[in-house]
């Protein structure tokens, strides 16, 4: 429920933006797609990734990104049973240069924040949790295409290393979305 409030928010956010913008620019883009990332030594994260391309010209243009990701595991061990739930997002921007009609390269660069919360029960009844937040610096690159003068397609790599718990997680994904061109 909350990914659905945060995707809704975050396009309303793109077309108020984008609204004032059209008479400028020689054409822009708007998509949404899934994303799914791994994280080391954890679990698999899924969720949503939305991106504005906006070209200045016939070559080169500016992308901006955000991702949102969450997942879950419970881990059994002899003696106790652990639950964690792992939040990620990342807000990244970065040049786009179209290599013809039909296919474009992006690069970006941002940050990614990593919310993870643990909550351990042992048999006999003790319990406890442990959460860290982390912010880190998070990278990215793709091909976007462009099949037909209105649509779409995006393919691209998202990563970030977060240290938490005392050691570097390395989260790497991906994501795949479809568009609108005007």
């Amino acid at each position: 429920m909350k990914m659905k409030k945060t995707a809704a928010a975050a396009l309303i956010l793109a077309g108020s933006f984008l609204g004032g913008q059209s008479a400028m620019a020689e054409s822009q883009t708007v998509s949404i797609g899934w994303a799914h990332s791994s994280i080391e030594d954890a679990n698999d994260l899924n969720g949503v990734n939305l991106q504005y391309r906006y070209e200045f010209n016939s070559s080169w243009g500016l992308m901006g990104s955000f991702t949102w990701m969450e997942g879950d595991e419970t881990v059994r061990g002899g003696f106790y049973k652990s639950d964690v739930k792992e939040k990620y997002y990342s807000l990244m921007a970065g040049p786009t240069w179209r290599i013809n009609d039909w296919a474009s390269l992006y690069g970006a660069l941002g940050f990614a924040n990593t919310d993870v919360k643990e909550h351990i029960r042992y048999d006999g009844g003790y319990s406890g949790e442990h959460s860290e937040n982390v912010t880190s610096l998070a990278w990215g690159a793709g091909v976007m295409f462009n099949p037909v003068e209105n649509l779409s397609l995006n393919v691209g790599y998202e990563g970030t290393n977060a240290d938490y718990w005392g050691k570097t997680h390395a989260i790497n994904g991906f994501s795949v979305g479809v568009g609108y061109r005007f």
